[in-house]
Protein backbone atom coordinates (compact mmCIF):
# COMPACT_ATOMS: atom_id res chain seq x y z
CA UNK A 1 0.00 0.00 0.00
CA UNK A 2 1.23 3.25 -1.05
CA UNK A 3 -0.10 6.35 0.70
CA UNK A 4 0.99 10.08 1.72
CA UNK A 5 1.41 11.42 4.76
CA UNK A 6 -1.24 14.60 5.92
CA UNK A 7 0.88 17.86 4.54
CA UNK A 8 2.31 20.20 6.44
CA UNK A 9 1.48 23.93 7.11
CA UNK A 10 4.60 24.91 4.39
CA UNK A 11 2.64 22.34 1.98
CA UNK A 12 -1.05 24.03 2.52
CA UNK A 13 0.54 27.41 1.57
CA UNK A 14 2.33 28.64 4.33
CA UNK A 15 6.38 30.02 3.97
CA UNK A 16 8.88 27.03 5.30
CA UNK A 17 11.97 29.58 4.88
CA UNK A 18 13.07 32.38 3.97
CA UNK A 19 12.71 31.48 0.36
CA UNK A 20 8.70 30.39 1.11
CA UNK A 21 9.39 27.20 -0.97
CA UNK A 22 6.68 24.54 0.78
CA UNK A 23 7.80 21.11 2.06
CA UNK A 24 8.38 18.08 -0.32
CA UNK A 25 6.14 15.45 -0.91
CA UNK A 26 6.94 11.80 1.00
CA UNK A 27 5.48 8.66 -0.05
CA UNK A 28 6.18 5.74 1.49
CA UNK A 29 5.78 2.34 1.07
CA UNK A 30 4.70 -0.43 3.67
CA UNK A 31 3.33 -3.78 3.41
CA UNK A 32 0.29 -3.84 5.72
CA UNK A 33 -0.91 -8.11 6.66
CA UNK A 34 -3.94 -8.18 8.27
CA UNK A 35 -3.45 -11.51 11.50
CA UNK A 36 -7.50 -11.96 13.02
CA UNK A 37 -8.55 -8.75 13.83
CA UNK A 38 -4.72 -7.20 13.96
CA UNK A 39 -3.26 -5.36 11.28
CA UNK A 40 0.73 -5.38 11.03
CA UNK A 41 3.44 -3.65 9.23
CA UNK A 42 6.23 -6.42 8.60
CA UNK A 43 8.39 -3.42 9.12
CA UNK A 44 7.50 -2.78 12.44
CA UNK A 45 7.60 -5.70 14.95
CA UNK A 46 8.47 -7.79 12.44
CA UNK A 47 9.18 -11.09 14.99
CA UNK A 48 5.84 -10.12 16.45
CA UNK A 49 3.99 -10.41 13.39
CA UNK A 50 5.69 -13.75 12.31
CA UNK A 51 5.20 -15.00 15.28
CA UNK A 52 1.06 -14.48 15.44
CA UNK A 53 0.46 -15.93 12.02
CA UNK A 54 1.62 -19.58 13.14
CA UNK A 55 1.88 -19.78 16.95
CA UNK A 56 -0.41 -17.14 18.66
CA UNK A 57 -0.89 -17.65 22.03
CA UNK A 58 2.04 -19.86 22.57
CA UNK A 59 0.59 -23.12 20.22
CA UNK A 60 -1.05 -22.61 17.35
CA UNK A 61 -4.55 -24.58 17.32
CA UNK A 62 -4.56 -25.81 14.56
CA UNK A 63 -0.94 -28.01 15.19
CA UNK A 64 -2.52 -28.96 18.29
CA UNK A 65 -5.95 -29.89 16.05
CA UNK A 66 -3.17 -31.56 13.63
CA UNK A 67 -1.38 -33.57 16.49
CA UNK A 68 -4.33 -34.91 18.24
CA UNK A 69 -6.02 -36.18 14.95
CA UNK A 70 -2.87 -38.31 13.74
CA UNK A 71 -1.54 -39.03 16.96
CA UNK A 72 -3.53 -40.33 19.28
CA UNK A 73 -4.64 -43.16 17.95
CA UNK A 74 -0.68 -44.17 17.29
CA UNK A 75 -0.26 -46.36 19.86
CA UNK A 76 -3.60 -46.50 21.66
CA UNK A 77 -4.97 -48.72 18.41
CA UNK A 78 -2.82 -50.93 18.27
CA UNK A 79 -3.50 -51.94 22.01
CA UNK A 80 -7.15 -51.89 21.36
CA UNK A 81 -6.79 -54.62 18.81
CA UNK A 82 -4.10 -56.65 20.04
CA UNK A 83 -1.28 -55.86 17.26
CA UNK A 84 1.46 -55.22 19.64
CA UNK A 85 2.48 -59.07 19.84
CA UNK A 86 2.29 -59.31 16.20
CA UNK A 87 4.94 -56.79 15.68
CA UNK A 88 6.97 -57.98 18.62
CA UNK A 89 6.98 -61.72 17.00
CA UNK A 90 8.27 -60.01 13.69
CA UNK A 91 11.10 -59.61 15.60
CA UNK A 92 10.57 -55.48 15.65
CA UNK A 93 12.50 -54.06 19.15
CA UNK A 94 10.43 -51.96 21.38
CA UNK A 95 12.48 -48.79 20.28
CA UNK A 96 12.31 -49.69 16.15
CA UNK A 97 8.58 -49.66 16.52
CA UNK A 98 8.18 -46.73 18.91
CA UNK A 99 11.20 -44.77 16.58
CA UNK A 100 8.79 -45.51 13.93
CA UNK A 101 5.64 -43.68 15.28
CA UNK A 102 8.00 -40.69 16.66
CA UNK A 103 9.43 -40.48 13.29
CA UNK A 104 6.08 -40.22 11.24
CA UNK A 105 4.29 -37.88 13.69
CA UNK A 106 7.66 -35.71 14.47
CA UNK A 107 7.62 -35.40 9.81
CA UNK A 108 4.27 -33.90 9.89
CA UNK A 109 4.45 -31.59 12.27
CA UNK A 110 7.75 -30.39 11.02
CA UNK A 111 6.38 -29.69 8.05
CA UNK A 112 3.71 -27.26 9.23
CA UNK A 113 5.40 -25.98 12.31
CA UNK A 114 9.15 -25.06 10.29
CA UNK A 115 8.67 -25.43 6.79
CA UNK A 116 6.11 -23.86 6.23
CA UNK A 117 6.91 -20.51 8.09
CA UNK A 118 9.84 -20.34 6.70
CA UNK A 119 8.69 -20.66 2.98
CA UNK A 120 6.29 -17.84 3.79
CA UNK A 121 9.22 -15.87 5.52
CA UNK A 122 10.93 -16.07 2.37
CA UNK A 123 7.65 -15.49 0.41
CA UNK A 124 7.44 -11.93 2.11
CA UNK A 125 11.05 -11.08 1.65
CA UNK A 126 10.73 -11.42 -2.08
CA UNK A 127 6.92 -10.06 -2.02
CA UNK A 128 7.25 -7.38 -0.19
CA UNK A 129 10.28 -5.64 -2.03
CA UNK A 130 12.10 -5.72 1.15
CA UNK A 131 16.19 -4.51 0.34
CA UNK A 132 18.88 -7.62 0.83
CA UNK A 133 20.18 -5.74 4.19
CA UNK A 134 16.51 -6.19 5.67
CA UNK A 135 16.39 -9.70 5.21
CA UNK A 136 20.38 -10.16 6.42
CA UNK A 137 19.17 -7.69 9.95
CA UNK A 138 16.22 -10.21 10.39
CA UNK A 139 17.72 -13.96 9.45
CA UNK A 140 17.57 -14.07 13.55
CA UNK A 141 13.21 -15.02 12.41
CA UNK A 142 13.88 -17.65 10.36
CA UNK A 143 16.22 -19.28 12.70
CA UNK A 144 13.46 -18.60 15.54
CA UNK A 145 10.95 -20.01 13.62
CA UNK A 146 12.98 -23.09 13.45
CA UNK A 147 13.62 -23.55 16.78
CA UNK A 148 10.45 -22.94 18.72
CA UNK A 149 8.88 -25.37 15.42
CA UNK A 150 11.20 -27.95 16.47
CA UNK A 151 10.16 -27.27 20.18
CA UNK A 152 6.37 -27.21 19.97
CA UNK A 153 6.57 -30.37 17.65
CA UNK A 154 8.39 -32.56 20.22
CA UNK A 155 6.54 -31.44 23.02
CA UNK A 156 3.39 -31.96 21.22
CA UNK A 157 4.90 -35.17 19.72
CA UNK A 158 6.16 -36.48 23.18
CA UNK A 159 2.71 -35.93 25.36
CA UNK A 160 0.49 -37.39 22.62
CA UNK A 161 2.69 -40.42 22.06
CA UNK A 162 3.36 -40.78 26.04
CA UNK A 163 -0.66 -40.44 26.40
CA UNK A 164 -1.36 -42.62 23.61
CA UNK A 165 0.97 -45.46 25.06
CA UNK A 166 -0.94 -45.45 27.88
CA UNK A 167 -4.87 -45.47 27.02
CA UNK A 168 -6.70 -47.89 24.73
CA UNK A 169 -8.78 -45.35 23.25
CA UNK A 170 -7.64 -42.69 21.03
CA UNK A 171 -10.70 -40.49 21.85
CA UNK A 172 -9.82 -39.99 25.25
CA UNK A 173 -6.27 -39.60 24.48
CA UNK A 174 -7.43 -36.27 22.12
CA UNK A 175 -9.79 -34.98 25.19
CA UNK A 176 -6.58 -35.62 27.57
CA UNK A 177 -4.04 -33.90 25.38
CA UNK A 178 -6.59 -31.05 24.50
CA UNK A 179 -7.69 -30.63 28.17
CA UNK A 180 -3.87 -30.23 28.95
CA UNK A 181 -3.44 -27.38 26.70
CA UNK A 182 -6.19 -25.69 26.61
CA UNK A 183 -8.80 -26.15 29.65
CA UNK A 184 -5.66 -26.21 31.87
CA UNK A 185 -3.92 -22.75 29.92
CA UNK A 186 -7.42 -20.81 31.00
CA UNK A 187 -7.49 -22.44 34.23
CA UNK A 188 -4.03 -21.45 35.64
CA UNK A 189 -4.37 -18.48 33.85
CA UNK A 190 -7.24 -17.03 36.04
CA UNK A 191 -5.62 -18.87 39.27
CA UNK A 192 -2.16 -16.57 38.46
CA UNK A 193 -4.78 -13.54 38.16
CA UNK A 194 -6.19 -13.93 41.45
CA UNK A 195 -3.32 -14.86 42.95
CA UNK A 196 -1.05 -12.83 41.52
CA UNK A 197 1.35 -15.58 41.02
CA UNK A 198 2.50 -16.56 37.84
CA UNK A 199 3.71 -19.91 39.15
CA UNK A 200 -0.04 -21.43 38.66
CA UNK A 201 1.00 -21.18 35.07
CA UNK A 202 2.98 -25.00 35.32
CA UNK A 203 -0.44 -26.23 34.84
CA UNK A 204 -0.39 -26.39 31.73
CA UNK A 205 2.67 -26.56 29.06
CA UNK A 206 1.11 -23.90 26.75
CA UNK A 207 2.72 -21.31 29.15
CA UNK A 208 5.50 -22.55 28.93
CA UNK A 209 5.67 -22.71 25.39
CA UNK A 210 4.53 -19.29 25.24
CA UNK A 211 7.59 -17.73 27.75
CA UNK A 212 10.16 -19.54 25.51
CA UNK A 213 8.51 -17.52 22.60
CA UNK A 214 8.63 -14.65 24.38
CA UNK A 215 12.49 -14.67 24.46
CA UNK A 216 13.03 -16.50 20.98
CA UNK A 217 10.86 -13.62 19.10
CA UNK A 218 11.75 -10.73 21.63
CA UNK A 219 8.19 -10.44 22.28
CA UNK A 220 7.41 -7.83 25.44
CA UNK A 221 5.02 -9.40 27.27
CA UNK A 222 3.88 -9.23 30.78
CA UNK A 223 2.90 -11.84 33.18
CA UNK A 224 4.66 -14.78 31.78
CA UNK A 225 5.94 -18.06 33.29
CA UNK A 226 9.21 -17.88 34.47
CA UNK A 227 12.28 -18.63 31.82
CA UNK A 228 14.30 -21.25 33.59
CA UNK A 229 10.91 -22.61 34.89
CA UNK A 230 9.17 -22.48 31.24
CA UNK A 231 12.46 -24.92 30.75
CA UNK A 232 12.37 -27.14 33.87
CA UNK A 233 9.05 -28.30 32.95
CA UNK A 234 9.11 -28.98 28.84
CA UNK A 235 12.41 -30.51 30.17
CA UNK A 236 10.56 -33.30 32.63
CA UNK A 237 8.02 -33.56 29.47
Amino acid sequence: QIYSPPPSDAALGGNSGPGGSNSPSVTHVVLPIRVGTVRYSVEDSTGEYFFNVFFTGGINIWVLLFTVLFGSGLISDDRNMNMLPLYYSKAIPRWGYLAGKVTGLMMGLISITVLLPIIFFLLVMAIGGFSGRFLVDHLWIPAALTLYGALVSTVLASVVIAASAMARNKYMVGAGVLTLFIIFMGIGAIIAALTDNTLYMLISPSFALNAISNGLFRLEMDNTLPISYAIMELAAI
